[in-house]
């Protein structure tokens, strides 16, 4: 229910009064009576109620003779018919002429609450759909004027932040504010350099004539509303006041907006709007305008003054860029004297100095000796020696940091003997290092700057020139010392009885020395037309070269043995040194053969002694003094006896004599190692294992061998384990390679001593309750070597040792 009112005839009083005092004011409804037809009619015509409650029965007509002139007028307000007496005929005929319901008395009050609800239901449509297109048309109005505001804004904004022209974007920037908040005036404030006041740089709209006070176009910040603007941050916005508001720029108003330029949080100024005649306030509407277009003026003044600025900067950074490039040009491809003083010549024009000076660093790096001069007119240089340290010249150059003054006598580091090195009176000053490599290798000097001060900018622009000076000095020293080192090398290489080499990245020769030319008879001028293999003979040489890294290999030649070396030289290709060792190796033969014939001649006297000595207890008693002499003896014997045994299974593993290859279960032997030597392993409290990762394949060898060199490795762990400590033998197969690695915990090997383990009679320890024969692992490395694979070790002193043995497969 909406408050509708109702119009009630009815001549009976107690029906009117239990309608209009109990049921529709209970309803919500508003209502009014009529007791007779005519009254109703004419209640009808002037009050133009929204519903009828029609008795049937009047006193001047019928009900229905109602709603017939209702009819005849047109009058569309919904009639509920009421009777106490009514016939089927008679709701017949109601509903005919229009009746929207027919109520039979006596009626309670729902029946008159559902009767008004369907009668009012269209006519409550009717009026919503009015009102609806009374407000449809409203915000479509709305919505116009607000989308003609935002392309107003769009296209201002779009034009603003297009232009770089500062007076156009001012201009554009009044000229849309006044359009948008439909205001009189607009001004444009923007803050000074030193930010403390507020200058106006553009206005419209504003007629000085008419106004009594002088018009100000410069206010301080901290007096004017415009300036609590700009130091809040927030826009100002005074509603309508009859007195006006008067402001320090000089005028009355009636309505102001004040809003901040705003540029990431840095304010730039402000726009501002005024009424001064109209009576109108501005609304939120007319801010939020504001604020956008101020959003947009704020990215156009900065885009303008930035652009303004960097034209400016960019002219003379041209300019400068002219001169470094200048000095670039100068300083490539000529004489070094000739070059610096070019380049001299620009950074006095550039800087329009008195005089511009060059130090050079010496090679101990501890004095600066003069160079050059610019301006030799200027007096002559006083100076010619500086010490590193001494004045702003020495400082420069200990410190490697630039240093300028414009009061030379009032700086801390000055030194008039030192410094004034133009032989004159000395104004301002700038000195610069020269740097390379972190190494100061000279100075430049400004003396006497001609057009103002000098500043930081001076120093950014010196540094760059200096750049490509430091550069030519050094370079054209290095060019000397490339130089000096060629031809010392070139001595030291034509002087070397090695047969030396130097070959691309191809393995071409380019270079030799007179011994490779006579050892591979090569004659003058023709090594870069011919093939290493075509030089040497040799296609191992080749391959060596081509594995990319440092290799030492021995090499045979005709009748001679070469321990050839190779390295890589970067950008070049590789040298290749080869040093004849063929004495060395008839020196090792000579010896071998010594040592095989000395220990097969002692092996009959040996084994008589140790005889002889085991059968004395047989002869007769002996006291414990002589058994315990006969004890050692035996055990000294025993020993000799084992170092020969070991020489000549060295010997003959050396000199290929073996029984015949097969494939050999290597798991399978390491594993009867370990069985053999797990009673010496438990006695010493060691923990002796062995791992396998994978199936082992097999592998070509001699089998009595193989055994030999592991219980070599494995012996050797045991017995530089301490009790409590583990040795574990690994084995796994990789890459066509079957790896077999001893572990143990011991007490490990010195790094210096690793170069040296697998060279005969070397031991690493020399103590009695360890000593050995010290060819335990020359054998194990002989054998591995003699079935093609190798051996290696990694120990760390106090952390144990890993002995590995790598073995072809296939």
């Amino acid at each position: 229910m909406g408050g509708e009112r109702i119009l009630v005839i009815d001549d009976s009083k107690y029906m009117t009064t239990f309608l209009t005092e109990s049921a529709l004011s209970s309803l919500g409804y508003q209502s009014f009576v009529a007791s007779t037809g005519q009254r109703g009619l004419e209640l009808v015509s002037a009050e133009k109620p929204d519903a009828i409650l029609l008795d049937l029965n009047l006193p001047d007509m019928t009900g229905l003779d109602v709603v017939r002139q209702l009819a005849t007028a047109e009058n569309q307000v919904p009639v509920i018919l009421m009777t106490a007496y009514g016939s089927e005929q008679v709701a017949v005929e109601a509903f005919r002429l229009g009746v929207r319901d027919y109520l039979s008395k006596p009626i309670d009050l729902d029946e008159i609450a559902n009767a008004l609800e369907r009668a009012l239901h269209a006519p409550r449509l009717q009026r919503d759909r009015r009102q609806l297109a009374v407000d449809l048309h409203r915000t479509s109005m709305e919505l116009q004027r607000q989308a003609a505001q935002v392309a107003t804004l769009t296209g201002v904004g779009r034009i603003i932040t297009a232009s770089l022209d500062l007076d156009r974007i001012l201009a554009r920037v009044i000229e849309a504010a006044i359009q948008l908040c439909q205001a009189e005036e607009a001004t444009v404030w923007l803050l000074e350099g030193n930010r403390e006041s507020l200058v106006m740089v553009a206005e419209a709209g504003i007629d000085q004539a008419d106004s009594p006070l002088p018009r100000l176009t410069r206010v301080k910040v901290q007096d004017a509303l415009a300036g609590e603007a700009v130091r809040t941050r927030r826009p100002i916005r005074a509603a309508d006041l009859v007195e006006g508001i008067k402001f320090k720029t000089g005028y009355l108003v009636k309505a102001v907006i004040y809003v901040p330029l705003l540029i990431q949080d840095r304010c730039l100024g402000v726009v501002s709007v005024a009424n001064r005649d109209s009576q109108r306030a501005f609304q939120e509407s007319d801010l939020a305008n504001l604020q956008a277009l101020a959003d947009y003026a704020a990215i156009a003044i900065e885009n303008a003054r930035l652009y303004r600025a960097t034209s400016d900067s960019l002219q003379k950074r041209l300019a400068e860029l002219a001169a470094i490039r200048e000095i670039s040009e100068a300083v490539a491809g000529m004489d070094l004297d000739i070059l610096l003083h070019r380049a001299m010549s620009l950074v006095h024009k550039t800087f329009n100095v008195a005089a511009a000076t060059l130090f050079l660093a010496d090679q101990a790096q501890t004095h600066l000796h003069f160079a050059l001069c610019s301006n030799p007119d200027s007096g002559g240089v006083t100076v010619r020696r500086v010490p590193f340290g001494k004045g702003l010249i020495g400082s420069c150059a200990q410190d490697g940091a630039s240093y300028f003054t414009n009061n030379p006598s009032s700086h801390a580091l000055y030194a008039p003997e030192i410094d004034q090195a133009a032989g004159s009176e000395t104004h301002s000053l700038l000195v610069m290092p020269l740097i390379i490599k972190d190494r100061v290798i000279g100075v430049i000097e400004l003396v006497n700057k001609r057009a103002g001060p000098f500043v930081e900018q001076d120093v950014a622009l010196l540094r760059a020139m200096a750049t490509p000076v430091g550069a030519a000095v050094d370079g054209s020293r290095l060019f000397d010392q490339v130089l000096r080192d060629r031809a010392t090398l070139r001595a030291v290489l034509d002087g070397s009885p090695n047969p030396t080499l130097i070959v691309n990245h191809s393995g071409e020769p380019v270079s030799c020395n007179p011994a490779a030319r006579e050892l591979f008879s090569i004659s003058a001028g023709t090594v870069d037309e011919l093939r290493l293999e075509d030089v040497t003979g040799d296609p191992r040489l080749g391959e060596l070269i081509a594995q990319g890294r440092v290799v030492t290999e021995e090499i045979a030649l005709a009748e001679s043995t070469y321990l050839t070396s190779i390295a890589p030289i970067v950008g070049v290709g590789s040298i290749v040194v080869m040093q004849d060792i063929t004495y060395l190796k008839e020196l090792d033969q000579a010896k071998s053969e010594f040592v095989t014939t000395v220990s097969h001649d002692l092996r009959s006297p040996l084994a008589a002694i140790i005889g002889f000595t085991e059968l004395l207890s047989e002869v007769g008693p002996l006291s414990g003094r002589q058994q315990e002499f006969v004890d050692l003896t035996t055990k000294a014997a025993k020993n000799m006896k084992r170092l020969i045994d070991d020489l000549l299974d060295l010997a003959r593993i050396e000199a290929g004599l073996s029984l015949a290859p097969e494939r050999c279960d290597l798991a399978a032997i390491a594993q009867g190692v370990v069985d053999g030597l797990q009673g010496l392993a438990t006695r010493n409290d060691i923990k002796l294992s062995l791992v396998k990762r994978g199936e082992i394949p097999k592998v070509i060898g001699v089998a009595d061998q193989l055994r030999r060199a592991v219980e070599n490795l494995v012996g050797n762990a045991l017995k530089f384990t301490h009790p409590g400590g583990q040795v574990r033998i690994g084995m796994q197969e990789a890459d066509k390679t079957l790896y077999l690695v001893v572990v143990d915990t011991g007490r490990g090997i010195p790094e210096s001593a690793l170069p040296y383990v697998f060279d005969r009679f070397y031991r690493v320890d020399e103590d009695l309750e360890t000593a050995g024969s010290g060819l335990g692992l020359a054998i194990a490395k002989s054998i591995a070597e003699a079935h093609g694979g190798t051996i290696s070790v990694r120990s760390q002193r106090g952390r144990g040792s890993a002995f590995t043995i790598a073995l072809p497969l296939g």
